[in-house]
C-alpha cells in the first residue's frame, strides 16, 4: 500500500489485514511509522505485515521494494 503508514493507507492497511491478507506498507521517509504499523498488524490479525522503501521516481529502490514484497508477502 503506497503511502500506507498514515492516515487513510493506514485504514486501508488495516481493513486488509483485518480480512486476513498480507500487506506490504511502502514509505518513502517514516519507517518509524510504517513499523509501528506492521508491528500492530502482526499482533492484531496474525497476518503477515512488511515495511518496504520505494520511491517511485528511484527505479532500483522502487524494483527492490517489489521484489522484496512479492518474496515475503
Amino acid at each position: 500500500m503506497t503511502g500506507g503508514s498514515k492516515g487513510l493507507g493506514a485504514v486501508i492497511c488495516r481493513k486488509f489485514a483485518a480480512e486476513g491478507c498480507n500487506v506490504a506498507i511502502n514509505f518513502n521517509s517514516d519507517a518509524d511509522a510504517a513499523e509501528a504499523l506492521a508491528q500492530d498488524l502482526r499482533a492484531s490479525s496474525g497476518t503477515k505485515a512488511i515495511t518496504v522503501k520505494a520511491v517511485r521516481s528511484q527505479k532500483p529502490l522502487f524494483t527492490r521494494a517489489k521484489t522484496t514484497t512479492i518474496r515475503k508477502c
